[in-house]
């Protein structure tokens, strides 16, 4: 490939330093060898899990936006919170806590903290 040929790199350190230090050139270039290999997939792995998580998280807003609105509703996009408690003892809201690690008695801050507009 036009580069130096591996032999030419390491008959000068077997023939005039020591033959055991051929073994470590080469031990050298296995490891960094497999350390890029390493980095590389890292960089691919977190990539995939990046994307994953943002996929799960616009899973749970559809999720969360099909307990709301059924195909027979028509709405603005906004719930009060009468009509949030409403849903709470329903089995799709009860997953979708679970879902989200948290606890129905919570639901009043969920609440709160959806509602950036403070229209309540």
């Amino acid at each position: 490939t036009g580069g130096i040929d591996w032999r030419d790199a390491v008959d000068p350190l077997k023939d005039e330093i020591s033959p055991h230090l051929s073994w470590l050139f080469a031990s050298f270039v296995a490891f960094m060898l497999f350390s890029m290999l390493n980095v590389i997939t890292g960089i691919f792995v977190e990539s995939a899990l990046n994307n994953s998580k943002e996929e799960s998280d616009v899973d749970m807003v559809n999720y969360l936006h099909s307990v709301f609105v059924g195909p027979a509703k028509q709405t603005d996009g906004k719930i009060t919170w009468e009509e949030f408690e409403e849903k709470l003892d329903e089995p799709k809201m009860m997953s979708y806590f679970k879902s989200i690690n948290l606890d129905p008695s919570e639901a009043r801050f969920l609440f709160e903290l959806l509602d950036i507009e403070g229209a309540n």
